[in-house]
Order: C-alpha cells, then sequence, then structure tokens
C-alpha cells in the first residue's frame, strides 16, 4: 500500500492500516510548519532498518531481507527528505480556510462596531444617571454618618461606568488578537499557547477573586455579629441602670463598665474570626490574645486600684455626699463620690477638684467630725457663717 502525501508517493507497506497512519503522521508534521529534514533518522536494529522523524519511527524493513532491506530503506529515507525540504504546496484553498481568513479580516470591523455600540449605552446610561440625582441616588449613610452625597455617589457611578467600558475595550481588544492569531495557520500556535496561558491567568484571577469574596463576607458576618452582640450589652446595661433590680453594684459602677465590655467582646470575635485564617489562624490569634490581655493588664493596675479604693471609701462610709472635708489646707464640700474619684467644691468661688480616689485616699482628708484637730479653721469657718447669717 502506497503512502502518499500530498500527491507524492513515498514508499509502500504492507499494510493498508499503517500506510494511513503514516501519511496522517507526515501531513501533522507539514502542516505544522516545523518540518526539518535533518530529524528524519535511518537506523539500523536488530528487527531490521528503521526510518523515522524525531521520536516517531514510521516503519522498519526488516533484517531477512538483506542487502535489499538497506537499499530500500536508504530510497525511503532519501524520499522523505525530499518531501520534508520541499513540501508540495496544495492546489486549492478549502473553504475552511477561506472561512477562516475573512473571520480574521472581519476582526478588526466587528470590534469597532461593538465599540460604537457599547459608547452609544455608556451615553444612556450616564445619562440615566444624570436624571436619577436626589431620586435613586440619595447618598449613602452608615446611620447618621453620610459617607457620600448625592452628588459624590453619582460622580462615583459615572467613573465605574466610564472605567468599565475603558476594561470592556481593553479585554475585547485581546480577545480580538487572540481570535487572529488562532485563525491563521502560521499562528495559529502562538494563538493556542495564548489562549492557554490566558485560561491560566483566569484561572488565578477568580481564585483571588474569591478568596476577596470570601474575606468581604466574613467581615460583614464579623461587623453583624458586632453589632448585634453590642446591641444586646447595650439592652443588659440599660436594663440594670434603671434601677428595677437591686443588685449590690451601684449604677455608677454599670456606666464606667459599659465600654470595657463592648470593647471585650469585639476583641473575642475579632480574635474568633481570626481562628478562622487556614493554617497559623489559631496562633495568630493566641498571640493577639497575650498582647491584649499583656496591654489590658498593665493598664488596669492603676485603675483596680483607684476603684478598690474608691470601693473602700464606700463601704466603710468616710465620705458621703454633701459632707465637708479639711483636704490641702482648705475646707471642702464632698460634690459627688464614685468608685474612680471624688469631686470636691470650694464654697467660697464654688471651684471643682477631682481627685481619683487612690490618690484622694494617699494624700490623707480630715472630716468635719474632727473640728478640735484645726481649731484655727473652725474658728474661722463659725465667723464665715455668722457673716453670711446676718447678710441674710
Amino acid at each position: 500500500e502506497p503512502v502518499v502525501v500530498l500527491g507524492d508517493t513515498l514508499f509502500s507497506v504492507q499494510d493498508a492500516k499503517k500506510a494511513e497512519q503514516i501519511t496522517d503522521m507526515l501531513e501533522s508534521i507539514l502542516e505544522s510548519g516545523t518540518a526539518n529534514s535533518k530529524n528524519i533518522f535511518l537506523e539500523k536494529t536488530d528487527t531490521g532498518w528503521c526510518i523515522g522523524y524525531d521520536t516517531l519511527v514510521f516503519l522498519c524493513y526488516p533484517a531477512e531481507m538483506g542487502d535489499s532491506g538497506e537499499v530500500l530503506a536508504q530510497s525511503a529515507c532519501h524520499s522523505l527528505s525530499e518531501l520534508l525540504s520541499n513540501p508540495p504546496r496544495a492546489n486549492f484553498i478549502s473553504w475552511q480556510e477561506i472561512i477562516k481568513f475573512i473571520g480574521a479580516l472581519m476582526a478588526p470591523v466587528l470590534f469597532i462596531l461593538i465599540l460604537l455600540i457599547i459608547a452609544k449605552l455608556t451615553k444612556k446610561i450616564i445619562r440615566f444617571l444624570l436624571n436619577q440625582e436626589g431620586k435613586l441616588i440619595k447618598g449613602i449613610k452608615i446611620g447618621k454618618l453620610t459617607v457620600l452625597s448625592a452628588r459624590d455617589e453619582l460622580m462615583l457611578l459615572i467613573r465605574i461606568v466610564r472605567w468599565g467600558q475603558v476594561i470592556f475595550a481593553l479585554v475585547l481588544f485581546y480577545v480580538m488578537i487572540l481570535a487572529i492569531f488562532n485563525l491563521y495557520p502560521a499562528t495559529q500556535q502562538i494563538g493556542d499557547k495564548a489562549i492557554y496561558h490566558t485560561f491560566q491567568f483566569l484561572k488565578n484571577i477568580g481564585a483571588i477573586i474569591l478568596r476577596i469574596i470570601v474575606f468581604v463576607a466574613v467581615l460583614l458576618a464579623f461587623y453583624i455579629l458586632s453589632r448585634v452582640a453590642l446591641k444586646i450589652v447595650e439592652m443588659v446595661f440599660h436594663y440594670y441602670e434603671k434601677g428595677e433590680v437591686e443588685t449590690n453594684i451601684s449604677n455608677t459602677a454599670f456606666l464606667y463598665a459599659r465600654k470595657p465590655v463592648k470593647i471585650l467582646i469585639v476583641i473575642i470575635l475579632a480574635l474568633f474570626f481570626i481562628t478562622l485564617i487556614p493554617d497559623n489562624g489559631i496562633i495568630i490569634s493566641a498571640v493577639i490574645l497575650c498582647i491584649v490581655l499583656g496591654v489590658f493588664t498593665v493598664s488596669l493596675i492603676p485603675l483596680i486600684k483607684h476603684y478598690i479604693s474608691g470601693y473602700f471609701i464606700c463601704a466603710k462610709e468616710l465620705l458621703q455626699e454633701g459632707e465637708r472635708v479639711y483636704y490641702r489646707d482648705k475646707w471642702w464640700i464632698v460634690h459627688k463620690l464614685t468608685p474612680m474619684y471624688v469631686v470636691l467644691i470650694l464654697p467660697e468661688d464654688n471651684k471643682k477638684l477631682i481627685r481619683l480616689s487612690n490618690d484622694f485616699l494617699s494624700d490623707g482628708f480630715i472630716k468635719e467630725e474632727m473640728p478640735e484637730n484645726i481649731p484655727d479653721q473652725q474658728e474661722d469657718r463659725d465667723i464665715s457663717e455668722m457673716s453670711e447669717y446676718n447678710k441674710n
């Protein structure tokens, strides 16, 4: 059975199926445009003389043929070299090649038509957005905070539309170039490689976008849970601050404990979401927790000292609001008493003095019930009270 490639008979084989297989391989080599006669080899093996191209073996003449097998192999090898060195051209162009050629020529025209259509759509969308200012476009608000005004939101949407038009044009231009490269036989391999790398790039971009979507979803869930948790804390503290339930804790303590509790809840939720990070999420959360606990411990030590001092003052009833105390060489009236600080008022000029509970105890003070220790001040106070009485 003859092996015929583009009208040129190279050699004959005994099997028709083998002849067809060799013909298909040779036509594929010629169509690839990379055929090189230097890649043809003639090799003597145990089975006989074998002819091949690169890593392909076409046929082998058995060793039993002797010298005639070698002559036939050399003749076939010479015919194959001549074919690859001067490949015959086809006498006609197929309809498929004509359609590809026309498609490659029409690709720029189609590209321009699509751009014109997109430009008209962009103008209509921008005109629609301009008419919706104050109607559908009212600005972006989060609670009472205005993030974007109506005009800023309108300008942002217009920029998004215009940038979308530019990005779409660039993508369309790239697709057109890929189509042209893929339609021409000489650049088809380049087009195939470009398409392959494009899909790989889109795959990587898709993975990144998916991660961003998951990250945004996690942040949104964190925000919603934080808002719900803080709302519950607000309701609980508001309930106890009303005094409807009798507790040993004063309303002032609830007032000052509200913000630390909120901060603690937000930190706990943030650490919980950090633990969801793959690989090292738990380690990161543990390190952040240790740092937060260390900072809180160091910062809360002075506050705890003041709270203990304030609790001692209130529990032992060392002071009460409205009492007179001798502090820093002056007589003061206790205006307000909290676990954290003491507010004193100077009767002469209504001057206020705010001292932290621990500092107030450390400085020392004298209550009005012990006037014998400071007779001169008591005498002055009696005189001032008598003068005030005479004026009234």
